[in-house]
């Protein structure tokens, strides 16, 4: 069962590349092996984690502490026994008062008064284990804990639009790739044709040579011109494995074989209030913008109180948990504070959040002047490149045909080798100048597909 499923996988994989990757499968390995993508995602999760992070605050924390102490310090000393309930009046000292309650018969009390406990002052080493547990839980924070909330959600969803927005950009630069990629097998078909076509006129020069008609110098020259087209051959051979690779970085695939097309991309060009309402960087903005309100209202919470509980038991004892119950003890509380003076600084830090707010806005306007300008410019150029692709068209049938009434002219000798080279070279300059224009229309088609978000929607 094994042994066929890698057998399938094997020849999948073989037909894959074999007929070549369609770019809707390449974009699919993309978002699946792309790197940058990959950490776009890592940010997002990221960007979750602290979420909980913050929201945990609200629900309080639970402490134990467990302490383990020695000392023969007299403040201390005491203080354990109180904490661990077995205080007696001989630590204060009260066997050496009873002793000389008969001196102070004599002196009117004055020694017995003057008398030091050294049981209070010097007592032994002792131990001192504490196991406490503390809960403390968050009442009122002046709307800082839901501020922080919000917060982390919105930079989770900027995180997304991130991701997106990267989405977007590598899927311009694959579907770019792959439109120069076939930018360049026409160029090279093209070349190759009109190497084929100089194979002929090369015959027909030695034909006519040899039957006395033709010269030197016209066999000389195309044999040169073909020489400079297969040179162009080589350069778009290196040009096209190099795109090769730069695909594969991409897709995090070897690829040796793509599917191109060469037909002119489809796409409805949207309304301007569509565009911006789809445009990734405006909706970072106003999330953006939303955040600067919730640091606004952090920055109010300053002047609010703070209102917190809190709760907790212990046991003590000279030995570690010995007679945890009856040496137990807890206590609860409430604590209040507010803050009523420091220098000034919570309503500086108020005004500087209302400030970013205002800033934040004219960035937003500011960005969707830019985006709107952006894209008049981007459909005025496609406008303008439908109308000299159509013109092209024409011109380049006119050009086909004078081609082939040259070449059939120098056959009769009416023209001479010059004549007919520089007719295919105005050939091949319209159906390169043709091809250029229709790669860049579709590369602008691609540029509005990417601020539209239109490759993931």
């Amino acid at each position: 069962m094994l042994n066929r499923f890698l057998i399938l996988h094997i020849l999948l994989y073989i037909n894959l590349y074999s007929s070549g990757l369609k770019i809707e499968q390449a974009i699919n390995f993309l978002r699946d092996n792309n790197r940058e993508i990959a950490i776009a995602n890592n940010e997002i999760e990221s960007q979750k984690l602290k979420l909980d992070s913050i929201s945990g605050y609200k629900y309080g924390k639970l402490d134990l502490t467990q302490r383990a102490m020695r000392t023969n310090d007299a403040g201390e000393n005491f203080g354990f026994k109180l904490t661990s309930r077995e205080a007696n009046f001989n630590n204060f000292g009260f066997d050496e008062f009873l002793a000389k309650q008969g001196s102070a018969k004599t002196d009117g009390g004055t020694s017995l008064l003057q008398t030091q406990p050294k049981h209070l002052n010097y007592p032994e080493a002792t131990n001192f284990f504490q196991t406490e547990l503390k809960y403390e839980l968050p009442i009122y924070t002046g709307g800082k804990l839901f501020a922080g909330e919000q917060i982390a959600n919105k930079m989770i969803e900027m995180s997304k639009l991130s991701r997106d927005k990267l989405i977007d950009e590598k899927i311009y630069e694959l579907r770019k790739s792959y439109s120069d990629m076939a930018l360049l097998n026409a160029t090279y078909l093209n070349l190759e044709n009109m190497n084929n076509n100089l194979k002929t006129l090369e015959n027909i020069a030695k034909n006519m040579k040899g039957e006395g008609y033709g010269k030197e110098v016209d066999l000389l020259e195309v044999q040169a011109r073909r020489s400079a087209v297969e040179r162009m051959i080589n350069q778009i051979e290196a040009r096209r494995e190099l795109l090769y690779k730069y695909i594969s970085f991409l897709i995090g695939q070897n690829v040796k074989n793509i599917e191109t097309s060469c037909s002119d991309q489809d796409f409805e060009i949207p309304t301007i209030e569509t565009f911006l309402a789809n445009n990734l960087d405006l909706q970072k903005g106003k999330h953006g913008l939303a955040i600067s309100d919730n640091l606004i209202d952090i920055a109010k919470s300053e002047f609010l109180p703070k209102i917190g509980a809190f709760g907790k038991v212990s046991t003590a004892d000279n030995n570690f948990l010995n007679e945890a119950d009856r040496h137990s003890g807890w206590t609860i509380g409430i604590q209040l504070s507010l803050n009523l003076f420091n220098g000034g600084v919570d309503k500086a830090n108020l005004e500087e959040s209302k400030v970013e707010k205002l800033k934040n806005e004219n960035k937003i306007r500011l960005a969707e002047t830019g985006l709107k300008l952006q894209f008049e410019t981007i459909v005025t150029e496609i406008k303008n490149l439908n109308d000299e692709i159509a013109r092209l068209n024409s011109e380049l049938k006119l050009v086909n045909q004078i081609y082939k009434n040259y070449e059939e002219y120098y056959r009769e000798n009416l023209k001479s080798m010059s004549d007919v080279i520089i007719k295919q070279s105005e050939q091949l300059q319209k159906v390169m100048e043709l091809l250029q224009l229709r790669n860049k229309r579709n590369e602008r088609i691609f540029a509005l597909r990417n601020l539209y978000h239109n490759d993931i929607n």
